[in-house]
């Protein structure tokens, strides 16, 4: 998935019985059985492998029918997985899990060639996961204890993240800056609800979504440039996303910067007797910043198969 290739492989060909529990040491003497960790891993990829085949693995030109009620029933489903867990995973595990989980969330969520149009909720679920993501990279990135193993896959999973989040902040960032109100999409009593918002939005930790998306898109870059120290790639990719955002980038910096004055400005009183009154803070506007990318990341036949998030498709087009 995180080379956007097709699968080698059909479900059928993996439909087998799942690990058998292991014999751990008891207390007493004895052993025990229990459940193979890596059982949660295998259920979670069977999940992943059917929406993704549907989704961006089917013809491209044939959209996918009730689509957003197939995205909520999928991500119901990886919810429900996710509340399922063993309480007695250990936390390097959990912390894996739940990376993975919010991947998929945005992967599924995001728009495809068979799912093309996506809605201000779904940006807002977009924004809030790839926030906690990438900010949860960053750290496991920098971080001498960390003992889960990551690879250099989790670049190419930084980068997807980060051109995501870059996608939705251009497009929305009046909404997604200002915590507006976006009415949960209603569904029928027979259909799945869409996912809960995040806890985030409209109630940010660590600052207001202006700081987060700041902080968010730089831990991006030195994310990548942490991983280009052992991977090479690392750093082409931290190029190219640089590239790519350089300009939501700069307006984000104006709007904070207008803020941090209107903060400062003086009272309606002094600026009666002559003050100029503050700029108001402009949306950010739309374009498209087009990235060329080395040459040995992704299928040819994927990338035909997928349609990414505008900067992102034209970056990874390059890479064979």
């Amino acid at each position: 998935m995180v080379h956007a290739r097709s699968f080698s492989f059909t479900d059928e060909a993996t439909s087998v019985a799942l690990p058998s529990p292991i014999r751990v040491p008891s207390a007493s003497g004895g052993r025990l059985s229990a459940p193979d960790p890596s059982v949660h891993l295998f259920q979670l990829r069977r999940l992943q492998s059917q929406w993704y085949q549907a989704m961006f693995q089917g013809d491209s030109n044939d959209q996918l029918p009730h689509s957003t009620r197939f995205k909520w029933e999928m991500c119901q489903r990886m919810r429900e997985w996710s509340e399922a867990l063993p309480s007695g995973l250990s936390g390097d595990l959990r912390e894996m899990l739940d990376l993975e989980l919010r991947y998929s969330y945005v992967y599924c969520i995001a728009p495809s060639a068979r799912t093309p149009n996506i809605t201000a909720y779904d940006r807002i679920l977009i924004f809030e996961h790839a926030i906690a993501y990438i900010g949860r990279l960053y750290d496991i990135a920098h971080s001498d204890t960390s003992k889960t193993f990551y690879t250099y896959h989790d670049a190419l999973r930084v980068y997807f993240m980060g051109s995501q989040f870059f996608a939705v902040l251009r497009d929305a960032a009046d909404v997604l800056l200002t915590g507006s109100n976006v009415a949960i999409p209603l569904s029928l009593p027979d259909e799945p609800p869409a996912p809960p918002l995040p806890e985030g939005f409209g109630r940010p930790v660590g600052g207001d979504s202006l700081d987060r998306s700041l902080d968010t898109l730089e831990k991006v870059s030195l994310t990548l440039k942490k991983y280009g120290e052992r991977w090479e790639y690392g750093l082409q990719l931290m190029g190219s996303f640089e590239m790519m955002s350089a300009r939501v980038m700069s307006d984000l910096k104006a709007r904070r910067e207008l803020r941090d004055a209107k903060a400062s400005a003086p009272s309606q009183a002094e600026q009666s007797q002559g003050r100029h009154q503050l700029p108001i803070s402009q949306p950010i506007p739309n374009y498209t910043q087009r990235t060329p990318l080395p040459q040995h990341m992704l299928s040819q036949q994927g990338l035909q198969e997928m349609r990414w998030a505008e900067g992102y498709d034209s970056g990874m087009s390059n890479l064979r």
